[in-house]
């Protein structure tokens, strides 16, 4: 979903944000019309604001994260261990994926684990 394209050329994507959190994402064919939409109901305007979305804020979605000094959209830490690249704006583990898909992160290990069989009760401390 982050790495989708902005390429809709008919409509604007605004995001609602508040505290830095996408609550809300519409889309608006002008700038000029949300804000016209939003005179005739004020009650839809709260503490937050609304964004534009462009190629370089990346496509919003509820629930994405919004980093204003940046100006771009993100995901949400997916575990606590995991950093944040400001460069890529994408979430990584301490430890990299194995190759495959059939990999499961474990925060409590610190470790990915084969979901092939996810009730062996082990997992390689290589991985």
């Amino acid at each position: 979903m982050m790495n989708r394209e902005y390429e809709d050329k008919d409509f604007n994507y605004f995001a609602y944000v508040e505290d830095g959190l996408v609550k809300n994402v519409i889309t608006c064919d002008s700038r000029e019309k949300l804000q016209a939409i939003f005179a005739q109901s004020p009650q839809a305007m709260g503490s937050g604001r609304w964004i534009q979305a462009s190629k370089k804020t990346r496509m919003p979605s509820k629930n994405l994260l919004y980093d204003e000094a940046a100006n771009i959209f993100y995901g949400q830490q997916p575990f606590p261990s995991w950093e944040l690249d400001k460069e890529k704006w994408e979430w990584f583990a301490p430890k990299p994926m194995p190759e495959g898909m059939n990999w499961q992160w474990d925060e409590e290990k610190k470790i990915w684990i084969d979901v092939d069989c996810p009730n062996c009760g082990w997992a390689s401390e290589d991985v």
